[in-house]
């Protein structure tokens, strides 16, 4: 009896030569399967994004550069290149400055572009999170979902008022990327550990609150980039 060897996923099969059509049946099927299970990864995914519709279009073709905003622009870029390119030396990145001055613009630009190219990333603010996080299981799922990302934006960080809980959860979410390797980019007016703190802290809430602000820059040796621009609302840009 002849044997045909036939491959899926990363394995070789060898059998019978009649048994072909079955076979390329299964494959197809498999094929199915993994088509279903990453619609339902990516929309799980969506379904903690928050990106504004102002943001729908926002891509580096269309970015007015700035004075000021030059070398957020370009850190912007090489972290979206380092995924696109699938580089071993993949960054995580800071991006830091005043209310309005392009930062969630430059973030939504880097989530468009490699969502069209079909990355698993997620672009939404920790709000959103805190808000699902509401039992265990809930939270492991979506420990789950970031483990799976190609990258995580993190929008606005310091807009959210910390709870004991929420310096627990942002704990297992930086613990979760940092564990993982996964690449993430955060904006915010301004990075320091005070961001985290709130009355009547205990000294787990302190804890965490270290190891979060540790965590980051750890991740980001180099790369929490002070964007210079001036507010463009206010300039009427």
């Amino acid at each position: 009896m002849r044997l045909i060897d036939v491959k899926m996923r990363d394995k070789v099969w060898f059998i019978p030569e009649t048994c072909q059509s079955c076979m390329n049946e299964k494959i197809k099927e498999e094929q199915q399967r993994e088509k279903t299970n990453l619609i339902d990864r990516r929309e799980k995914v969506l379904s903690l994004a928050e990106v504004g519709e102002a943001y729908d279009n926002a891509s580096f073709e269309n970015l007015k550069s700035r004075e000021g905003l030059y070398n957020s622009i370009i850190w912007s870029k090489r972290f979206a290149d380092r995924i696109k390119n699938n580089s071993p030396e993949k960054i995580s990145v800071v991006l830091t400055g005043t209310t309005g001055n392009g930062k969630t613009y430059l973030a939504s630009c880097i989530n468009n572009q490699l969502l069209n190219l079909g990355f698993n990333v997620l672009m939404t603010k920790l709000p959103i999170l805190f808000n699902k996080m509401s039992d265990y299981k809930v939270t492991q799922d979506i420990l789950n979902i970031i483990k799976d990302l190609d990258a995580l934006i993190i929008d606005d960080l310091g807009i959210e008022s910390f709870t004991s809980k929420r310096l627990e959860w942002f704990f297992l979410i930086m613990d979760k990327l940092v564990n993982h390797k996964i690449p993430f980019l955060i904006t915010t007016n301004n990075l320091n550990q005070e961001i985290f703190h709130f009355s009547k802290m205990t000294n787990q809430d302190l804890l965490y609150s270290q190891r979060i602000f540790s965590r980051i820059h750890g991740m980001c040796k180099g790369s929490i980039i002070k964007n210079e621009a001036s507010d463009y609302r206010i300039q009427g840009e």
